[in-house]
């Protein structure tokens, strides 16, 4: 999913492949005092190496979108489909309207 990064200021690609972070936030949005993750941020941190990796998923309070984070959303343009087909989501024909994101 296209994810706008707070820490680096950037619309980016989010691929969950653990499970247990990929659990978390099933679990964040099947709470009813939570809701739909697309409404506030969430804080995924790691510790460990290798085996002894774990994930710790941490919902933030909801606030506002920062006005320019929501420019550069709307500037973006983000193929998701491409991914699948090894090619480069960022790079998006200007003439294709029907791009997700």
């Amino acid at each position: 999913m296209a994810v706008y990064d707070c820490k680096d200021e950037e619309v980016k690609i989010l691929e969950i492949t653990q499970s247990s972070i990929q659990n978390a936030i099933f679990a964040l949005a099947e709470d009813e005092d939570r809701g739909n993750p697309k409404e506030y941020d969430i804080v995924v941190t790691r510790t460990g190496e290798k085996l002894e990796t774990s994930y710790t998923v941490t919902p933030k309070p909801s606030k506002p979108l920062p006005q320019e984070a929501q420019e550069l959303i709307e500037a973006t343009k983000i193929n998701l489909d491409a991914l699948y087909d090894g090619e480069d989501p960022f790079e998006i024909d200007e003439l294709d309207d029907d791009v997700p994101f």
